[in-house]
């Protein structure tokens, strides 16, 4: 039965195994006893027993190895089948982790852009009125004491423009929405003070050495701390121009130690000290990852066809090898086509990394595109 060839197959993989590891022992140790009448008549002894073992074992070979050939051959077919689903695996993970990119077309990045200005806007407006994040919460929840819901959340963005003179923030209704959809992150049908929060932070990567101070005014300010190209920062304040040099600032903690200060985020000269990580640049670093991972699983599936088919080859004319090695020879041009989806998947990626730019300040000019055409057609602005 198949059951038994296989344990067949197996046993006698073991039992080879074992004369080999046990001759190599016997090898080791016969250079141990030099000298030692004794011992060298007992390695003599087990060397000759592994001989007859070796002569027994061959002998059984010849008879299983019509067997071994039949096994050989089937267990390389359900190994092939097996490397397709897997590879078609592999490239739907690749597809699900790319999708925003190039199934959304960079949707959701472009929406956080959208809630990064409304966070500036905002920001700003706190700065004038000297609110907390707390109070200007509570403005936009209207009184309700347990979150911000959708409807007074897209209100507040409606009228925002206007009160406060702010035309980038004259979002379509449709973007007001997917902004609220944005800040809820739990998806509970309201905006928490902690998701309310959220949209304030912002992350930073420094990029070339530079001090972190306690005061806004460099020259007044004791150091605080040091940080190295690598280090990330977050904070929910804006940029501050220090007046005596007017560099451009900002308040900063420490991811690592949290240890917090002031920044410069570009020196008078030019030399960028501080760059911002944006969520699309989060997911793009990790999409890399997955898709490299699956294009590496992919390709040793891909190479083990290639490799399979030669080890058949060489294993003789019996119709099972000859019969799995055609059916394996049909199953690679699936796995080609595996390895193809992919490249063009990539291909896919790096054109939507690249047009991403262009949408993104698209989406940050969109009122002043709005502002030119109805200048043009001798309109007011919209109420909001």
């Amino acid at each position: 039965s198949e059951e038994e060839t296989e344990r067949l197959v197996e046993q006698l993989k073991a039992t080879q195994a074992a004369i080999e590891d046990t001759k190599n022992f016997i090898g080791a140790r016969q250079k141990d006893v030099q000298g030692n009448a004794d011992h060298v008549a007992t390695i003599k002894a087990l060397n000759k027993r592994m001989q007859d073992a070796s002569a027994t074992v061959s002998k059984h070979r010849k008879v299983a190895s019509v067997f071994e050939a039949k096994y050989a051959a089937k267990r390389a077919l359900a190994e092939a089948n097996q490397k397709i689903v897997d590879m078609e695996e592999q490239l739907k993970k690749a597809e699900d982790a790319a999708a925003p990119i190039v199934a959304d077309g960079c949707e959701r990045f472009l929406v956080a852009e959208s809630a990064l200005t409304l966070a500036q806007a905002w920001r700003e407006h706190m700065l004038a009125k000297e609110l907390t994040h707390e109070a200007l919460f509570a403005e936009v929840a209207g009184g309700a004491s347990d979150g911000i819901p959708k409807d007074a959340f897209v209100e507040h963005l409606a009228w925002l423009p206007e009160a406060l003179g702010r035309e980038e923030c004259a979002f379509s209704e449709a973007r007001r929405a997917a902004i609220f959809a944005h800040a809820d992150a739990d998806g509970d049908g309201k905006v928490s003070l902690e998701e309310f929060k959220a949209l304030f932070l912002q992350r930073f990567v420094c990029v070339k050495e530079v001090s972190v101070t306690e005061g806004l005014q460099v020259a007044k300010s004791k150091t605080v701390a040091k940080i190295e190209s690598g280090e990330t920062l977050e904070t929910f304040h804006g940029v501050q121009t220090e007046e005596a040099t007017g560099m451009k600032r900002i308040e900063c903690t420490i991811a690592s130690s949290g240890k917090a200060g002031f920044v410069t985020l570009e020196s008078n000269s030019g030399t960028t000290f501080l760059e911002k990580i944006s969520p699309f640049s989060i997911f793009c670093k990790e999409l890399t990852a997955t898709v490299g991972a699956c294009s590496k699983e992919m390709h040793k599936s891909y190479r083990f066809f290639q490799q399979k088919l030669g080890e058949l080859g060489n294993m003789g004319k019996d119709p099972a090898v000859a019969a799995a090695k055609s059916d394996i020879a049909k199953l690679k041009p699936k796995a080609g086509k595996a390895q193809g989806a992919l490249q063009k998947l990539k291909d896919q990626i790096e054109d939507g990394k690249k047009e991403f730019p262009a949408k993104a300040r698209k989406e940050r000019n969109a009122h002043i595109e709005a502002r030119e055409r109805r200048e043009g057609e001798g309109r007011e602005p919209p109420p909001g």
